[in-house]
């Protein structure tokens, strides 16, 4: 055999190499962009059903705020129910399990870390153990669809919280809001605005993959609070 047949053999053989480590490469990265792709298309249709939750809550909060607090003026934990949807097969892709919300209280919130007799029917101990007395929303993710498909990991169950805040930026808490009083209508008694908007606390991480993060989401549009939030925020707090 030559040198020349041996050159062109080894460098045959590199070229194969080369070639088989671009074809995984661009497999891997083409998986990668699904599993990114995946995910936001989950967090927009969640976005959506955060809109309408906050909208709801706020709603009650002004109108009926009665079930936010029991007779003795405890906090109470309510459940916003997810409206089904129209549109068919939707419902088996909704990926949000549960949306909690009221005042943090021992009568709303887990211990942290979690006892193993801790009602499940609790806010999250350890997420909003710094938020004792605020408003706050819980929103958990499923692990699986409806369908049993899995949801992308960097959704899959976690969860976040979002933290109620006033016109001028003042945190709804329950000290503030006058329960005995006669035209009690839900408004903070120390300045009679309604909620304004819900900041996003997101310790779990939604949205991280190991490769990075998802940055952004096209968002619902609601002034209220967006899933958005959740990812620009990362691990910082409100």
């Amino acid at each position: 055999m030559t040198a020349l047949m041996l050159v062109s053999t080894k460098a045959l053989q590199q070229a194969r190499v080369y070639l088989l480590a671009s074809l995984l490469s661009c497999t891997a990265s083409a998986q990668l962009d699904s599993a990114i792709q995946d995910a936001v298309t989950a967090l927009e249709l969640s976005d959506v059903i955060l809109a309408s939750g906050l909208t709801d809550i706020r709603s009650q909060f002004l109108s009926d705020p009665g079930p936010f607090f029991d007779t003795t003026g405890q906090p109470v934990l309510q459940n916003y129910t997810i409206p089904a949807s129209p549109a068919f097969g939707l419902d088996e892709l909704a990926p949000i399990d549960t949306v909690r919300f009221g005042f943090v209280g021992n009568t709303t919130a887990g211990t942290c870390p979690a006892s193993s007799d801790a009602g499940s029917n609790l806010l999250d101990g350890c997420l909003c153990q710094d938020y004792p007395g605020n408003l706050a929303v819980e929103v958990q993710f499923k692990t699986t669809y409806g369908s049993g498909n899995s949801l992308p990991t960097p959704i899959a169950g976690k969860k976040v919280l979002f933290i109620a805040y006033g016109i001028n930026n003042e945190i709804i808490r329950i000290n503030s809001v006058d329960i005995n009083s006669d035209n009690f209508d839900g408004r903070v008694a120390t300045n009679t605005s309604d909620i304004s908007y819900f900041a996003c606390y997101n310790p779990e991480n939604l949205g991280e993959l190991a490769e990075g993060r998802i940055g952004a989401i096209k968002s619902s549009g609601s002034k209220l609070g967006s899933i958005n939030d959740c990812l620009s925020r990362g691990q910082n707090s409100e």
